[in-house]
């Protein structure tokens, strides 16, 4: 059985790393303004954010913020990974290639995964097979759609200031963790 885990707010603290982010830039003078009209004209991907900053050393402390992210990563995802390297792990996520990729090939967990997928298109529209997949994640509309696949097990990991944790699943069989620690079989 192989187990899909998702990166952004299950194994990686996305909200903190983000406005660690945020923070950085406006102390270097970045205004609120200039991102809001950047993102809205191209799109919300930080990392092409950062590469259209004009001053250099302003783009080059931004970027610098991508070096080690491993800071970011959960703990008790961390433990959970290094006590079931039986199991095989793929690391499954959706976003901006260029900026999930950043963020993962420098969070040091890398070594645990026996794949990693990104995807810019819906992750529950891949070649994989969903019915004899374990799939750990948070976000309740993914999580939904899964439950339309009939994935084999589904476990909703609800973080602490976690965007997705109000929204409703309405299955069951879904199980609900805080941490991944509680991850059974």
């Amino acid at each position: 059985m192989k187990y899909y885990i998702d990166f952004d707010n299950t194994i990686f603290d996305t909200v903190s790393f983000y406005n660690d982010l945020l923070k950085l830039l406006y102390d270097n003078g970045i205004t609120e303004e200039y991102i809001s009209e950047y993102y809205n004209s191209n799109g919300m991907n930080p990392l092409r954010l950062i590469n259209s900053i004009n001053d250099v050393e302003i783009r080059n402390r931004a970027l610098k913020h991508f070096d080690d992210t491993s800071k970011y990563v959960y703990q008790d995802a961390i433990l959970f990974l290094r006590n079931n390297q039986n199991k095989t792990f793929i690391l499954y996520s959706q976003g901006y290639i260029d900026y999930q990729s950043k963020k993962i090939d420098n969070s040091g967990i890398l070594n645990y995964f026996d794949d990693k997928i990104i995807s810019e298109e819906d992750k529950t529209n891949l070649d994989i097979d969903y019915q004899n997949g374990i799939f750990i994640d948070d976000n309740a509309k993914i999580i939904n759609k899964l439950i339309d696949k009939k994935a084999y097990k589904i476990y909703r990991i609800k973080r602490k200031n976690n965007r997705h944790n109000s929204e409703i699943v309405d299955d069951k069989e879904v199980i609900e963790i805080f941490n991944m620690s509680e991850i059974k079989g």
